[in-house]
């Protein structure tokens, strides 16, 4: 029997003692070591659900942008038309009106004409 530093000697049923709690200890160790491992097992796939739905709603909103990007490209166009058509629309009432007005002018003419001669 081996003595350690003056104390009394180390007796084989006090290293069986020691090596029981020791693998006792080891085995509330390992128990919780499980816990936490699945623990990390269980928020790994939920982070990967996570991510896995995240990517699929952010391509879900790319689409979304680029239909309305899309849309909003045909609503300018549509606008650029409706501009373009009010302003022939526009001239065109323009034009209308000053031979209109020219006519008006004629008329007017003529008939100050006929009075000054049918007074004079």
């Amino acid at each position: 029997m081996a003595k350690q530093n003056g104390a009394r000697p180390v007796v084989v049923k006090d290293l069986v003692a020691l090596e029981s709690r020791l693998d006792g200890k080891l085995g509330v160790v390992e128990a919780r070591l499980g816990a936490v491992e699945r623990k990390v097992d269980a928020v790994e796939r939920k982070v990967d659900e996570a991510k896995s739905q995240s990517q699929t709603q952010f391509e879900a909103l790319r689409d979304d942008i680029r239909l309305l990007a899309d849309h909003m490209v045909r609503v300018e166009e549509k606008f650029d038309r409706h501009v373009e058509q009010n302003a022939l629309g526009h001239a065109q009432i323009r034009t209308e009106m000053v031979a209109g007005d020219a006519a008006l002018d004629r008329r007017v003419r003529t008939l100050e004409e006929r009075a000054g001669e049918g007074a004079g």
